[in-house]
């Protein structure tokens, strides 16, 4: 281990996470310090699960809020999903002094527990110092704890679907499996999307219902069609489209010729203008999640973490992962409430991904990719493809004001009609 560490202050008082930041920023052995909300619980998850060296100081109220009162059952999860190596700690901030809060918080995972009002310069320095000089005889011990504190791992899940012939596992996750199957009644192939009840809370079974009705909702060709949904005894499933052509990341191993990444960027817009004109916001818009068909249209997929305008962030905020970190709005990063004008800058990543075969901003871990996203300018094109400098300012403007207000915004200002939206090659042929 180094003798630096980076740390996370999560709390939903802006003034007491900044004076925990500016203390832990005065020792010496931090590297790094950086303060959130708790508004998305899961991007907390997938930081902690991908660094190293980071102290995460975390308020059980600001994450009681955020997890709709499953902090234990989070911490429980996140904590199983940091490898041994990580050397990553999670300290509890509470209101008052309860030991069997404590006792529980330190078997769900945390290294150590303290009340607010005892909370000084001087113990946070001490827990950070000794955050360092025990961390290698400390870790694996703590991790035996966690590991005993798990679910035993449940059988494995058969799936039969009455009406399907299921022909071959895909993929797998925590939560999902995606199955290749062939519809009887339809006499095509089709993908089952099975989520087994032993694998998920009833908050996430009630997203991947809402996930179908989000799709329904919309009834557009620009997002995958859905056939069927129903439950059984032991899971939950629906049937998809299947896209035999793959997703749009399938195509970025290198740079896209600027006419196709045009043409793509096109289509993608006006998905979302379809997607955004049903009151959702997709948020998690990224090149694995457009698929594209046969004759080069595509489609949207993976409605699992849609939020509807004027709501609150609801079933988004508990379990693994909800929305690529290297894709994020800096508002979904911060962990503020998100618009559809966070799908906008998501849309203005993925265009510069496909100008460029690279996204914009990469890091050591996803804590320094979502503080670029945050605080960082947005990235720059070089030669011909500066032409697009513009667009790329206008999607992926930091402040949200400053942001296009809506895909209908883009086309009323004739950005996809003017000559800065052309690609080099019809440029130079237009002139």
């Amino acid at each position: 281990m180094t003798n630096e560490l980076s740390v996370l202050v999560v709390d939903d008082n802006p003034g007491f996470r900044r004076e925990i930041v500016a203390i832990c920023e005065g020792v010496a052995l931090v590297s790094r310090a950086q303060g959130m909300g708790s508004s998305d619980a899961d991007i907390i998850a997938s930081v902690l699960v991908s660094a190293k060296d980071t102290l995460l100081i975390l308020d059980y109220d600001s994450m009681e809020r955020a997890t709709h009162g499953t902090t234990t059952q989070w911490l429980r999860g996140t904590t199983a999903r940091i490898e041994r190596e990580s050397n990553v700690h999670v300290v509890i901030l509470a209101k008052t002094s309860d030991e069997m809060l404590a006792v529980k918080m330190m078997k769900s995972g945390a290294a150590d527990y303290f009340p607010k009002r005892l909370l000084s310069g001087v113990l946070l320095e001490k827990c950070l110092r000794q955050f360092v000089d025990e961390q290698k005889t400390s870790a694996p011990a703590r991790r035996a704890l966690v590991e005993r504190a798990q679910n035993p791992k449940p059988e494995p899940l058969v799936v039969e679907v009455e009406g399907y012939e299921v022909m071959r596992k895909l993929y797998e996750s925590r939560e999902a499996e995606i199955h290749l199957a062939r519809s009887l009644e339809l006499g095509t192939t089709v993908v089952l999307k099975v989520v087994p009840y032993s694998m998920n809370s009833e908050q996430q079974i009630a997203r991947f219902r809402r996930e179908f009705k989000a799709i329904k909702r919309i009834n557009n060709s620009c997002v995958a069609t859905v056939y069927d949904f129903a439950e059984t005894d032991h899971f939950a499933y629906m049937a998809l489209e299947h896209f035999p052509c793959g997703s749009l990341k399938d195509r970025l191993t290198n740079p896209m010729p600027a006419e196709r990444a045009v043409q793509y960027l096109r289509q993608i817009a006006l998905a979302l203008k379809q997607v955004h004109a049903a009151d959702i916001v997709h948020r998690d818009l990224k090149p694995s999640n457009i698929m594209i068909r046969a004759d080069n249209s595509i489609a949207l997929i993976d409605f699992g973490i849609v939020k509807e305008v004027g709501e609150g962030t609801g079933l988004t905020r508990h379990g693994e992962l909800r929305g690529s970190p290297y894709y994020m709005s800096p508002e979904q990063a911060s962990g503020t409430e998100v618009d559809s004008r966070s799908d906008i800058y998501s849309l203005g990543v993925v265009f510069f991904e496909m100008l460029t075969g690279n996204r914009p901003y990469t890091g050591k871990d996803l804590m320094d990719v979502l503080s670029q996203h945050i605080d960082s300018p947005p990235p720059r094109l070089s030669g011909e493809l500066s032409l697009y400098q513009p667009l790329i300012d206008n999607l992926m403007a930091k402040d949200r004001e400053y942001r296009t207000d809506s895909i209908d915004e883009l086309f009323e200002e004739q950005i996809f009609n003017r000559s800065i939206f052309l690609s080099p090659l019809s440029a130079s042929h237009s002139a």
